[in-house]
């Protein structure tokens, strides 16, 4: 259900894209900075065939809208360059608003650290004492472009994988634990060894 903006409002809303590494994200915003629409989608590598659709059925829902828009996103920062459009380091962000969050805690909780399973890499960012990031971008498992193959490669949903992924009690040996490419590679010899998806090695931990 879709808020009634009438045609001529004077007010700016605000419209946040993420153009990440799997999917491409957004969320508009009020002017007081509540949520009217939101949209996550994975784009399959056609990222701007995708960014272009869902802008397309927003516009759709929204057609008086006036915006301020800021992209973010490892995919975004050609694009906001070619269209004069901010660019949002997301990492930066997200500390910001963590400490922000924090400092308006009325229990006094604060927020130590926050963590990021991306679409190809895994961050940690500590937010207390001297702010540091940590990066994991040599192993991809677990993260979005891992669940993404592994799920279309076994012909399972990803709710389906994740259930399945819960309730594996069997390791198998992997040469490299923690590559992608090796998961991939060695799927096929799990396969032909008939085994049932059950048994399959779901549950991949890096040790990087």
């Amino acid at each position: 259900m879709t808020t009634d903006i009438p045609e001529g409002s004077s007010e700016t809303f605000s419209l946040g894209i993420d153009l990440g590494s799997t999917t491409v994200k957004y969320v508009l915003l009020s002017p007081d900075g509540s949520v009217l629409a939101h949209a996550y989608q994975r784009h399959a590598s056609a990222v701007t065939p995708t960014l272009i659709s869902l802008l397309q059925d927003l516009v759709r829902a929204y057609p008086h809208l006036s915006t301020r828009v800021r992209l973010t996103g490892s995919g975004a920062l050609s694009l906001s360059e070619r269209l004069g459009i901010g660019f949002v380091q997301e990492v930066i962000a997200a500390a910001q608003y963590l400490q922000n969050a924090a400092a308006e805690d009325t229990e006094g909780h604060p927020v130590d650290a926050a963590i990021e399973l991306g679409g190809e890499d895994a961050k940690i960012l500590y937010l207390t004492g001297s702010q540091e990031l940590r990066m994991n971008e040599a192993c991809a498992g677990g993260t979005g472009a891992f669940l993404d193959q592994m799920s279309a490669a076994l012909g399972l949903p990803l709710d389906e994988l994740n259930c399945l992924a819960g309730k594996a009690a069997t390791s198998f040996p992997t040469r490299r634990s923690s590559d992608l490419a090796s998961g991939r590679a060695q799927l096929p010899g799990w396969q032909s060894r008939h085994l049932s998806p059950d048994c399959l090695p779901l549950r991949r931990v890096c040790k990087n």
